[in-house]
């Protein structure tokens, strides 16, 4: 599903939409032309079981926040959470019945925002232009979940973007001692383990993903920059077009989100594959 919490915003598509919704709505697009524009170029979300409850959330909380909530988007939203649709994704996905019940309240509290009338349309903000948080080669040191030291390494960097991100691998490193420059010459890529929703199968690719430099400063944990590596630029982003937020940095190996996802160690994919 994407989500790292039981919250309506707290899911990378919802996110995804969100932040494209507000990015022209900055630009002085109208809000109707807004959600045609996105209704036409998400169908394959939209027509995904297990994803558009997300983006009709987006655009619902979009138009709510622009003042100008469409009554036919507010049903369908509607109906998806009285009818429970959501939640049933939900349990099809291990969630427990804690998070269930959570997840049930933030529905409602969703809903009941959205029967409330917004006193002002969002301002419109003048778009500004930013640099990723790191530079590629950069090697990131920050403390996992068991009190050891954790590893990534940053393969790309963007410049003067208004939404610029990195490209970084998350690498094997777990120890009690801070790492040094070594460490990363000898690491490996993690992986990420999950079973298929659909098709039942168990599936795995290396935890290499894009990070957003708006979303750094919502962390709650340091980074720090051990050093840098010169890279061979071969790395290209491909079909890796997975998203992150940061806080997954700092989830250690075998550590399973739901009982269908976790990060395994199989020493597969050498850090020394992008390294001059």
């Amino acid at each position: 599903m994407g989500a790292w919490g039981v919250g309506i915003n707290q899911n990378d598509n919802y996110e995804d939409v969100f932040d494209e919704f507000i990015n022209l709505y900055n630009q002085d697009y109208a809000v109707a032309d807004i959600t045609a524009y996105l209704i036409e170029n998400n169908r394959d979300l939209i027509e995904s079981e297990e994803y558009s409850n997300d983006f009709w959330f987006a655009i619902a909380n979009c138009q709510w926040e622009c003042k100008e909530l469409e009554k036919a988007i507010y049903d369908k939203v509607e109906k998806i959470i009285l009818s429970e649709e959501n939640l049933k994704l939900w349990r099809q996905q291990d969630a427990d019945t804690k998070t269930i019940i959570k997840r049930d309240i933030a529905l409602k509290k969703f809903l009941t925002k959205l029967t409330t009338e917004k006193a002002k349309p969002r301002r419109r903000i003048k778009i500004k232009y930013y640099d990723s948080i790191f530079t590629n080669g950069d090697c990131l040191t920050y403390t996992l979940e068991n009190g050891n030291f954790g590893g990534a390494f940053v393969l790309t960097d963007e410049k003067e973007l208004q939404y610029p991100k990195n490209f970084i691998a998350i690498t094997n490193i777990n120890q009690r001692e801070r790492p040094v420059l070594n460490d990363f010459k000898e690491s490996f890529v993690v992986f990420e383990k999950y079973e298929h929703p659909i098709l039942k199968r168990i599936d795995g690719r290396e935890l290499i993903g894009y990070f957003m430099q708006y979303k750094y400063k919502t962390i709650d944990f340091n980074i720090e920059v051990v050093g840098n590596l010169p890279v061979n630029n071969t790395f290209e982003s491909g079909n890796t077009v997975y998203g992150y937020g940061w806080g997954l940095l700092k989830l250690e190996q075998n550590h399973p989100i739901y009982n269908n996802w976790a990060i395994v160690d199989n020493r597969q994919l050498a850090i020394k594959k992008w390294l001059k």
